[in-house]
């Protein structure tokens, strides 16, 4: 009996414990069950670091990321950055004077402007652009002969204005003369040449008064491109030189001075070249050379002519005056530029004496393709 008695309390202490587990295994169960299910999502893993991010910190983030893309939506389509951009300064594209002094100019500007050009201070006419910033004026009077500067001014239709950085020298013969003033029985055109306001650059001949054609006086008539040409040289009284011509579009030219090249360059998409030594030329009598040439660098057409870089002149000309001599095909310009002191051009009037052949080989002839800087 007193062994009976003494198992009696180890069993219910067995069996109380195993109670007591089985309760708080139920009570575990029930608690991961019966969460509820916000509970369960109430927190979302950062992919970029793997720290859990709560819901309020998602949506911050979300709601600054729209703000970010709304202010730089907002600033891509401020009309002010437009505004910023300055206007299109106007230029001269065509000038044409007949013996008779009738004139049409015509250029580029800001669209819808309002375009003036003037005769020093004398206003020739006044003319609006298109939408495209195309304008052409035609003075309703004859120019007088004579020579003067034609500056270029135009105003957007916010009421900027803005000035063109070049001029036109024009001269315009006396009936019966050319335009340095000397006789001639012929009808001869007015010279115009497009030249840079100020400080020394390359001049562009937009009208010659003789307009003849060149010939071709080479052994391989095919092989001459007739549109290259020396146009005219600029230099200014401490012989700094430019050497302007025309050839075909985008074509490659070397240009030398005394057999010597001076620079490569090539033609834009209208034909025009410049190049500008880095040596000054004392005064004296020089013989110059364009050689155009191809992808492989050999001589398609070449021109040469003898250049004169003359003394400066003992008496300067005003502001605004030209001083105009002649000589053989070509003429001799003398201004004052703003600035800069006196600019030369020197103008051939056709490049049918220039046109040398192709095939022959110079000293210090170069055989390469030019490359533009």
């Amino acid at each position: 009996m007193g062994k009976e008695s003494g198992d009696v309390p180890v069993n219910r202490a067995y069996l109380f414990g195993g109670l007591g587990a089985a309760i708080i295994m139920v009570a575990l169960a029930l608690t991961y069950f019966l969460e509820p299910e916000p509970a369960s999502k109430s927190k979302v893993s950062d992919k970029s670091s793997g720290t859990p991010v709560t819901k309020q910190q998602k949506k911050s983030a979300v709601n600054k990321d729209r703000t970010k893309k709304s202010v730089q939506n907002n600033a891509v389509q401020v009309p002010e950055n437009k505004k910023s951009k300055p206007d299109k300064k106007p230029s001269f594209d065509v000038v044409r004077v007949n013996p008779q002094g009738d004139a049409v100019i015509a250029g580029r500007a800001a669209p819808n402007s309002r375009v003036t050009v003037k005769s020093g201070e004398k206003e020739i006419g006044s003319v609006k652009s298109d939408s495209r910033g195309e304008w052409v004026l035609v003075p309703k009077k004859p120019l007088p002969s004579g020579s003067r500067e034609l500056s270029l001014q135009s105003q957007s239709p916010s009421g900027t204005e803005t000035t063109s950085d070049k001029k036109v020298v024009l001269v315009v013969p006396e009936k019966g003369k050319d335009i340095s003033g000397q006789d001639n029985p012929k009808k001869v055109g007015a010279l115009a040449v497009l030249v840079p306001k100020k400080g020394q650059g390359p001049s562009v001949v937009i009208q010659k008064p003789g307009g003849r054609k060149a010939i071709n006086r080479s052994q391989n008539g095919a092989s001459v491109d007739r549109s290259l040409s020396i146009e005219a040289i600029d230099y200014d009284d401490l012989g700094k030189v430019t050497v302007n011509g025309k050839s075909a579009p985008n074509g490659r030219l070397h240009i030398y001075i005394e057999n010597e090249l001076v620079g490569s360059t090539v033609a834009d998409a209208k034909g025009l070249w410049h190049v500008s030594p880095k040596e000054r030329l004392a005064p004296g009598l020089y013989t110059l050379r364009a050689d155009s040439v191809n992808k492989a660098g050999k001589v398609i057409s070449r021109v040469e002519t003898r250049f004169a870089r003359t003394a400066p002149v003992k008496e300067k000309p005003a502001k605004g005056v030209v001083l105009v001599k002649s000589g053989n095909s070509l003429w001799r310009i003398a201004r004052q530029a703003y600035g800069s002191g006196t600019q030369y051009t020197v103008i051939y009037e056709a490049n049918r004496e220039q046109i040398r052949d192709p095939d022959l080989i110079f000293p210090g002839q170069v055989f390469f393709v030019p490359k533009v800087n």
